[in-house]
């Protein structure tokens, strides 16, 4: 079957294509796109934004507090709905999707719609009509598909769980025990994130370990503590930017004897899972605030160790053990890649979501 389908996104993709074609960038932030249209499914990226001062009314409303939606999106879904030269609209994110699915659950859009969810929150008060409009939900693990049954009642056949994954290609064979992090004479701690992080928790775990505390985040999500101990780190973008190039990132990652991912608001969803997946290619031990939604369990798969929210004991007693035991840490490591490319390959993921296609595009036409 032929497909062409129309990706919507909350952000700007030309970036991540360009820098992707490079070879600077993974494709798993391109939500699949690269590997369905090696499979000959056409897939056409909408411009973020066109129309700013459209965009830009609706971003005030939001600021000044006058409706409840997100509607920074109005403006990109809008250009979706005369666009006619495509099977489905295909979205990287479920809050991008609210007013055609009002509309094709109105008779008034005709197109199926698809949207990634990583939450088991929906952005609009009109959940009747954003289920009924959206021809299927994919969640990014079973965890957060089971939420979206149990609390809003979402019908099984709108939703299927389709576990997030990464471009094992991009980044080589990093797994090996050998890496030279573990070599190091100080281990190195590192994290890396921009929102939704604890740091602070992180930071005073730390406080007189025999260690170096690496953190990459954004201005924003900066520690806020008053005084950061000498043996931590910070490297940062301003605002919400990157600290670093990808690629540097990735240089981090080899050097790291354990990866640290806390995080602050286990409850919005998959917070902190990329980065989980991240350590995971790099063959990295993980320590990680325990999470609801995640259905990677760190420690029943050897990977890593779960510490509660805000626990500053805990991760430095976590921390502690890991670098501690580099032989065990090596291990850990290994698991992690392992679990990786069994279980956690893009080609996978993009496999899986061009079956979805197929099916809504199949129950279309009967």
């Amino acid at each position: 079957m032929s497909i062409k389908a129309l990706f919507l996104n909350n952000y700007d993709m030309t970036g991540a294509w360009h820098a992707w074609k490079a070879n600077e960038y993974p494709s798993n932030h391109l939500w699949g796109i690269p590997e369905m249209r090696a499979a000959g499914i056409e897939i056409d990226i909408l411009p973020h934004e066109k129309f700013r001062a459209l965009t830009g009314y609706w971003r005030f409303q939001k600021l000044m507090k006058l409706n409840s939606l997100d509607l920074l999106s109005l403006d990109q879904q809008w250009r979706a709905v005369f666009r006619s030269n495509y099977d489905l609209i295909y979205s990287g994110v479920h809050t991008h999707t609210h007013l055609l699915a009002s509309l094709r659950s109105k008779g008034l859009f005709r197109k199926p719609v698809v949207s990634v969810i990583y939450t088991h929150e929906l952005p609009t008060s009109d959940v009747e009509s954003y289920i009924h409009g959206h021809d299927k939900l994919i969640c990014l693990s079973q965890k957060i598909e089971d939420k979206l049954k149990a609390d809003l009642n979402v019908p099984a056949h709108k939703l299927t769980t389709i576990r997030w994954a990464v471009d094992i290609g991009f980044y080589g064979d990093v797994g090996n025990s050998d890496s030279r992090g573990l070599n190091c004479q100080r281990p190195v701690v590192m994290s890396a994130g921009k929102s939704g992080r604890d740091y602070n928790t992180l930071v005073e775990s730390v406080r007189g370990l025999d260690c170096q505390l690496e953190i990459f985040c954004s201005e924003r999500s900066l520690p806020t503590i008053s005084e950061i101990p000498a043996n931590v780190g910070l490297r940062f973008g301003k605002k919400d930017e990157t600290a670093v190039p990808y690629r540097q990132l990735v240089e981090h990652y080899r050097m790291a004897n354990v990866v640290a991912i806390p995080v602050a608001r286990i409850n919005e969803g998959l917070v902190g899972y990329t980065s989980l997946l991240e350590a995971m290619v790099m063959g990295k031990p993980v320590v990680m605030t325990r999470h609801p939604y995640i259905d990677i369990d760190i420690e029943q798969e050897g990977i890593g160790i779960w510490v509660n929210p805000g626990d500053i004991h805990q991760w430095r007693s976590a921390i502690e053990h890991v670098i501690s035991r580099p032989a065990e840490a090596a291990e850990m490591g290994k698991r992690s890649r392992r679990l990786c490319e069994e279980r956690f390959d893009i080609r996978q993921f993009a496999a899986k979501v061009a079956d979805v296609f197929q099916g809504v595009l199949a129950h279309r036409n009967q």
